[in-house]
């Protein structure tokens, strides 16, 4: 006859359902690991795009800058007449102007010229035109007008009431104040006193 026995074994597979939770849980966060760097490496990479491409626009933008003040320059010499000294003065007057306004240097170039336009006997006196320059750049940034509005307003009172250049910070104020206490523009004062005399 045939016995048939019956073994028991017990076997604690605790530690080892845990050991794969473990495993599985490290597996997912691995996972986790290896999306985060590849993101991370994308993010970088577009980065990296993005900087060199920032640099290649500041690169162009102050080529464009230097351009522009080069021929301000060129077209402030073709104007005034002024060359070597002068010309250097105005230069760096003009990059002065640029640091320390909303204007740039060329723009600032730009003003000796329009000063220069509106009264021409400043051409004779580097240093008055300099003066009478930044007075008219003053005017345009506190009154909120264009610079060539500000020129011609100050120019033009300069002229009319037969002033010399170190009265220009006068003439300033008194157009602002006009402006300001009155019904009128800087430009229509101007345009008064010019007609009015």
């Amino acid at each position: 006859m045939t016995d048939f026995a019956t073994l028991g074994i017990k076997v604690d597979s605790k530690g080892v359902v845990a050991a794969n939770k473990n495993l599985d849980a490290l597996t997912r966060k691995g996972g986790n690991a290896e999306r985060a760097t590849k993101n991370l490496t994308k993010a970088f990479k577009v980065g990296a795009v993005a900087a060199v491409a920032f640099a290649g626009f500041a690169t162009a933008k102050s080529v464009r800058d230097i351009a522009n003040f080069t021929q301000a320059i060129a077209n402030l010499s073709a104007i005034t007449g002024a060359t070597g000294k002068d010309l250097a003065f105005y230069a760096e007057s003009a990059k002065e102007i640029g640091k320390t306004t909303s204007l740039s240097a060329s723009q600032a170039a730009e003003a000796f010229k329009l000063i220069a336009s509106a009264k021409p006997d400043l051409l004779a006196n580097a240093a008055a035109l300099e003066e009478v320059t930044k007075s008219a750049v003053t005017l345009a940034e506190a009154a909120g007008i264009e610079l060539p509005e500000a020129a011609k307003a100050l120019g033009s009172a300069l002229n009319q009431f037969g002033l010399d250049a170190d009265k220009a910070n006068e003439v300033i104020n008194a157009l602002a104040a006009s402006s300001k206490l009155g019904a009128a523009e800087i430009p229509a004062v101007t345009a008064g006193a010019a007609s009015g005399g």
